[in-house]
């Protein structure tokens, strides 16, 4: 509906008057607001908060109805029916009702998505300015047995993506269990609810890789049922370490005012691996880092070290058959965290975390 609409420099703002003279509304986009709008998605409104709304949708059977604010019909004195349209105005006028007579023929031949209702201010389950990341370690055998949970995880992330302002999920591997392509088509699905709605990343885990997921080899069906190129459209996706593979990526987004750039590792990550990692991150010097891969920390509060011969080392990368070289959370800390800007690290294979 605001495709082609004059906007300001910054793409956020209407850059419609209603008149060039001085006390006509001269910095008004909207004629009135609403103060409730309960069960409409709202299209433009006054802040990111979805206060003061100008042009919200609402749906009744089969149709559609829109609810204005917008002084759009302000174009006649009713005084003496004279035409008083500003030209920033018939600006906006020729795009928005293009516009809306498209989205009129698209109504009746039922080829609109379905509305996302936009909660009321102030009943967000998270205080205003704040955002949510959302962690799914280790779905692997709900993808093998359980598929209905894993679907209601994803459902649930797209119903509160709005109330929690979730700006990023990342899986935290072990995506399946034995790597077998049942398991990657229940996967696929579940996570596919999110395409285009939620952004995300993944990585895999041991159990992602090698005959019934015993990550004696790096072959994996992942990249069968995740294929990279459908990322690189996204906003957010920043690249893959390998065209076609999904295994290395990094991701850019914005939220509570920082820029954070995404780093995604494999399972047991490689030389090569931690070199590209390295790199990205040198190339982003001004934003913060979130590391995402498999195995980094133990239940113990202590990263994965194989040289540790003290503290428990149970399912350290080093203990499994992954051919390629292997670096587990100690070698990650040294030859990649602490030499950038990294402030979170998040992983899964973890057994028994009280």
């Amino acid at each position: 509906l605001l495709a082609h609409v004059p906007k300001s420099e910054d793409g956020k703002t209407l850059a419609y008057t209603l008149g060039e003279k001085p006390n006509r509304h001269s910095n008004n986009t909207q004629w009135e607001s609403f103060v409730q709008f309960f069960g409409f998605q709202v299209i433009l409104s006054g802040d990111e908060q979805a206060r003061f709304p100008g042009l919200m949708e609402g749906a009744y059977g089969q149709g559609r109805f829109f609810v204005s604010a917008m002084a759009v019909d302000k174009i006649i004195d009713a005084k003496d029916k004279s035409d008083t349209t500003s030209q920033s105005l018939r600006d906006f006028n020729a795009p928005f009702f293009r516009n809306l007579y498209r989205y009129a023929v698209e109504v009746r031949d039922r080829k609109t998505p379905a509305l996302e209702l936009t909660p009321q201010p102030g009943s967000s389950m998270i205080k205003e300015g704040a955002w949510t990341l959302v962690l799914l370690p280790d779905t692997q055998v709900y993808s093998q047995n359980f598929p209905g949970v894993f679907d209601s995880q994803t459902a649930w992330i797209l119903n509160n993506a709005r109330s929690r302002n979730i700006r990023y999920v990342f899986h935290l591997g072990d995506i399946v269990n034995v790597n077998s392509i049942p398991e990657w088509e229940n996967a696929r699905r579940s996570m596919g609810a999110l395409d285009g709605k939620v952004p995300y990343a993944l990585v895999p885990g041991n159990h992602d890789y090698g005959p019934g997921g015993n990550a004696a080899t790096r072959d994996t069906f992942l990249n069968d049922y995740f294929h990279e190129e459908d990322y690189r459209a996204w906003p957010s996706f920043g690249g893959a370490m390998e065209g076609g593979k999904m295994d290395n990526t990094y991701h850019l987004f914005e939220a509570g005012g920082v820029k954070w750039i995404v780093i995604c590792l494999e399972w047991a990550p490689r030389d090569a691996t931690v070199a590209w990692a390295d790199g990205i991150m040198s190339k982003h010097p001004d934003r913060k880092g979130i590391l995402v891969t498999h195995a980094f920390m133990n239940n113990n509060d202590l990263r994965y070290d194989h040289t540790d011969k003290v503290n428990p080392q149970a399912y350290n990368p080093h203990s499994y058959r992954t051919p390629g070289g292997k670096n587990d959370g100690e070698q990650l800390w040294q030859k990649l965290v602490k030499k950038h800007n990294f402030v979170l690290t998040v992983n899964g294979h973890v057994l028994r975390d009280d």
